[in-house]
């Protein structure tokens, strides 16, 4: 799953990525279900900043599809929710929510 993170971080685009973008939104949905259940587990092998990052990444990107916005808003919110990020994590999930333009 991490190295699933790396790759659509990296991508500037969905046309680069070798992932579907079905798989993409499965893999953000798995990344934040790891972080809710194992949030200790998560922090301590820098996932949850991996997570938060990659979200953060995508979620910017102008041509981001809905699904894939909609993956990110969920898993971030339920998160946020769980208490499953740092106050940095936070800020920066904050910070990435007021950015977005309302559609």
């Amino acid at each position: 799953c991490g190295n699933q993170l790396d790759e659509m971080l990296a991508t500037s685009d969905e046309s680069e990525s070798t992932l579907t973008s079905a798989e993409r939104r499965c893999t953000l949905e798995l990344a934040s279900l790891l972080v809710e259940r194992q949030p200790r587990a998560a922090e301590d092998a820098g996932f949850t900043s991996r997570y938060v990052a990659t979200c953060v990444g995508v979620g910017s990107r102008t041509l981001t599809p809905a699904p894939l916005l909609d993956a990110i808003f969920r898993g971030l919110a339920t998160l946020l929710q769980a208490f499953a990020l740092s106050h940095a994590q936070r800020t920066r999930v904050t910070v990435f929510a007021l950015s977005i333009p309302s559609l």
